[in-house]
């Protein structure tokens, strides 16, 4: 296995974390949102309050792990996706906010429609957010985020057939997960009728998935040929385990068995999201960008590229860049530099920096380890230190001394 496909690997451990953990939480959210007036529902909320108290917010770090991993790990996909798909990941991050605030105010608040609206936003961010996120997935996985800046059209790359019913799916299979784990909640908390009422819940959920997920392979034929051909061959044992243990649950729910159910649901989304993983593989981006395309450069090579004439004629380029700086160099620096005055300091950073430029464009070594954003100290730091003996003197004029008092 390449360093790419490990990363990849990594990757989508993130999002199993983040569907299972996070799932179940905005699913509790929606069923807080659909519990009916606060007499009514005040009991299912308690139970939903007392269950995901403790872990609601933590659950987000795994999100933030998808992201970074994305980010460091394949930086051509990331620029891709957040410039084409920047409204529904931004209507997501909004509802992330909303439904965070709506959890901590609906326990805070003084007045009865202060605690009601509070527990309306909560339940309406935990309904729009997986939304926004799985059109995101839709749309990656129907080839309508093309490489590069922005390159892809903002609206109609994710509101089309796959990446609604996608983000449908998203938002029945949170349902579904919270549903099932809230029936083990409550026969924890010794509460018989919440147990059945998260059962019957349970139910109708498992049942509105898996017709979701028939609607989906049928958009996935129409828009993602490639992926649904994948998922009748590498894929299908993974979409069989998925069907098994969804049933399953179902058998278990109706006979009233509740043990088995919390890993029986996980399993069954866990088996769907590397399902679809092994179907896009060797795709980030379908259908142009591989794993292998998309992965960040692991280090910098020297490069025969040739400098400009214009640019090389700078005293910058006739020296070499091979020496290791040592301890002399950072106290001849420090000393240097304490001993200036603010004008002298200003001069001696602008010709810092011009000559940095310089050395960036001259030198290969440096010119393509730019994609690390930093020069490396072993070259810069030698020619930083060799501009101090070229610096003028300021005119006493400009000198700015402080006034004796």
């Amino acid at each position: 296995m390449t360093a790419a496909n490990s990363v990849a690997v990594v990757l989508i451990v993130g999002v199993t974390m983040y569907a299972v953990f996070g799932g179940a939480d905005f699913g509790a959210g929606l069923w807080s949102l659909f519990a009916g007036n606060a007499e009514h529902g005040r009991r299912p909320r308690e139970l939903i309050d007392w269950a995901i108290g403790p872990v609601w917010e933590a659950n987000h770090v795994w999100l933030i792990f998808v992201l970074v991993v994305l980010w460091t790990g394949f930086p051509s996909a990331f620029e891709a996706i957040f410039s084409t798909l920047f409204i529904p990941l931004s209507l997501a991050a909004f509802g992330i906010v909303l439904r965070g605030s709506g959890f901590a105010f609906h326990h805070s608040a003084r007045r009865a429609r202060g605690r009601a609206l509070a527990t309306t936003v909560f339940g309406a961010a935990s309904l729009l957010t997986p939304f926004f996120l799985g059109t995101v997935v839709g749309a990656v996985a129907g080839g309508r985020v093309p490489v590069g800046n922005a390159e892809g059209d903002i609206v109609t790359s994710w509101l089309h057939p796959l990446s609604l019913v996608t983000g449908s799916l998203f938002v029945a299979t949170g349902a579904y997960l919270s549903s099932v784990f809230l029936v083990s909640d409550a026969r924890r908390a010794g509460a018989a009728d919440l147990e059945r009422y998260f059962g019957d819940r349970a139910i109708v959920a498992a049942l509105v998935a898996g017709a979701l997920a028939a609607v989906g392979l049928v958009t996935l034929h129409a828009d993602a040929r490639s992926i649904f051909d994948e998922l009748k061959s590498d894929a299908l044992p993974l979409v069989l385990v998925s069907v098994v243990c969804g049933i399953a649950v179902l058998v278990l729910l109706r006979r009233g068995a509740r043990r088995g159910t919390r890993p029986l649901a996980a399993g069954a989304v866990v088996a769907v999201i590397w399902a679809w993983a092994v179907a896009q593989h060797p795709y980030v981006l379908p259908p142009s960008l591989t794993v292998s395309g998309a992965a960040a450069p692991s280090s910098a090579s020297p490069s025969s590229s040739s400098c400009p004439q214009s640019v090389c004629s700078s005293r910058s380029c006739s020296a070499t860049s091979s020496r290791r700086p040592r301890g002399r160099h950072a106290s001849r620096l420090v000393k240097y530099g304490l001993s200036l005055t603010a004008f002298q300091r200003r001069s001696l950073f602008d010709s810092m920096s011009n000559h940095i430029a310089n050395k960036v464009n001259c030198d290969p070594k440096i010119r393509n380890s730019a994609t690390s954003t930093t020069v490396p100290t072993d070259t810069a730091l030698p020619w930083i230190l060799s501009t101090t003996s070229a610096i003028p003197s300021p005119s006493p004029s400009r000198v700015i001394r402080k006034p004796k008092m």
